[in-house]
């Protein structure tokens, strides 16, 4: 679905951001740490694909009882926002490396930084909806506002 496209797209930005990262560290003689970070991050997104399928699987069986369990279904739904909320974090993050190097990129690399924050910010809004339509159906409101809160946080950082 969606969120795990969200992810596939978000690790490809930060598989963008690991390469310049690395092809600076290599002109320049000096590792800035950015790739390192940034392979973490495009394993975690990867593993995100099939971390946020469950959760819409679960979310797909729990809406046939949501009537009869309420609470199955707000835990369905809770655990569906976490893994597109995660997607946001991690593509936030990745789009700050890639702003870390800037300074430290060629003419020949801008274009790979940049096309890496375009897709880190088309991840972030896609992940976004489906953090958004499980957040309509959570009655929690604490949950909703601490997550909100985050995602408007991490948006300002893209």
């Amino acid at each position: 679905g969606g969120g795990a496209a969200a992810a596939l797209v978000g690790a490809t930005g930060a598989a963008l951001v690991e390469m310049t990262a690395r092809l600076n560290d290599k002109r320049l003689k000096h590792a800035s740490g950015n790739a390192a970070k940034a392979a973490a991050l495009r394993i975690r997104l990867t593993g995100l694909i099939t971390k946020d399928a469950a959760a819409f699987q679960a979310i797909q069986k729990a809406h046939t009882l949501r009537k009869k369990n309420s609470s199955a279904w707000q835990n369905a739904l809770k655990n569906g926002a976490k893994p597109p909320l995660s997607i946001c974090e991690n593509c936030a993050d990745a789009a700050r490396l890639a702003k870390k190097e800037r300074e430290r990129t060629s003419s020949w690399l801008e274009s790979d930084r940049r096309e890496a924050l375009v897709l880190l910010r088309a991840a972030f809004d896609s992940a976004k909806l489906n953090v958004d339509i499980n957040l309509k159906g959570i009655h929690t409101s604490a949950f909703v506002k601490n997550a909100q809160r985050k995602m408007r946080a991490w948006r300002s950082s893209l």
